[in-house]
């Protein structure tokens, strides 16, 4: 199984904010991988390290990442119009925030 990259970038731990991404090369995707380490990273900022916020973006286009935030509980906050660039091209992203209450309410009666 590959290892997909959950990562805290940016971490405020003045505002107990973090910001998670996660990368997957294109032979991983559909499988799971990244909902499994995503869901770990959120319970971990959540329940051991005392975090209250993850943000996280996904391309409008990407249907899986913004379907798999939406899963999570993650609630879609706006869109950054071009927020980034990529080979020459801007392109926008969806923002998506998750608050610990929120996570807790969305995952309630789930074994960890």
């Amino acid at each position: 199984m590959p290892t997909p990259l959950p990562l805290f970038p940016d971490i405020h731990t003045t505002r107990l904010v973090v910001r998670a991404l996660a990368w997957l090369g294109r032979t991983h995707w559909r499988q799971g991988y990244a909902a499994e380490a995503l869901r770990a990273v959120c319970r971990h900022a959540f329940e051991a390290a005392g975090i209250r916020r993850i943000e996280a973006e996904a391309r409008p286009d990407n249907v899986a990442s913004n379907e798999l935030l939406l899963s999570l509980g993650f609630i879609h906050e706006g869109r950054l119009r071009q927020r980034w660039v990529s080979k020459g091209e801007s392109y926008d992203t969806n923002v998506y925030g998750l608050l610990v209450d929120d996570w807790r309410k969305h995952n309630a009666g789930e074994v960890t």
